[in-house]
């Protein structure tokens, strides 16, 4: 959805004559090991607040800054980018933008990971989304795949192309998800084939 919508603005961009957008990356360094997606809303809360954000200062100086995310659930993530923005001093403060909200506080925040899998709910049909050639591999998709026991998870990679196999464990080891122990057996299971 990200890409979708940088897409369309950079072409509404170029259509009036301005400068595309950049997408800039801010970089979490997590402090736990914790599945955050099945986490309460004060769980979350506490979670996030020990978790390291960093983002390149001198890039957006003086620029409009659009943090886009899939859906709002707590605004814990909101909160701890605001906190860094004022912790670095970055005075030009972002505006937010998600593709959904939860809005009944009477609905449990785990509710997101419910939405987020819903088409992947075995591993079989996450199998069918990579072989469909429409998958756009990210780290929730990553982070999924690698929560399944081990036995699913080498008949998953079995049907996989190498390159493939090689991207999931290359953002295995980029999100640092090599170094939580759930994931371990499964990434061991890639690195041998």
């Amino acid at each position: 959805m990200q890409r979708c919508f940088v897409t369309y603005l950079n072409r509404w961009l170029a259509s009036i004559g301005a400068e595309a957008c950049q997408r800039i990356q801010i970089h979490r360094v997590a402090s736990h090991q914790t599945d955050y997606r099945k986490l309460s809303a004060e769980g979350r809360i506490q979670m996030i607040e020990g978790d390291g954000f960093h983002i390149d200062k001198e890039m957006i100086s003086g620029k409009t800054v659009l943090a886009l995310d899939d859906i709002r659930i707590t605004g814990s993530h909101e909160k701890r980018i605001l906190k860094m923005f004022d912790e670095l001093n970055i005075l030009n403060k972002p505006s937010f933008i998600y593709f959904a909200e939860l809005v009944n506080p009477q609905i449990d925040s785990s509710i997101e990971n419910r939405v987020n899998f819903w088409a992947m709910k075995m591993i079989s049909n996450a199998d069918s989304l990579a072989r469909s050639g429409n998958l756009i591999v990210n780290t929730r998709f990553i982070k999924h795949v690698l929560s399944f026991d081990n036995e699913a998870f080498s008949l998953f990679l079995e049907g996989q192309e190498e390159s493939f196999v090689c991207s999931l464990l290359d953002m295995a080891i980029c999100n640092g998800y090599h170094q939580i122990e759930t994931h371990q057996g499964n990434l061991n299971i890639c690195e041998e084939l």
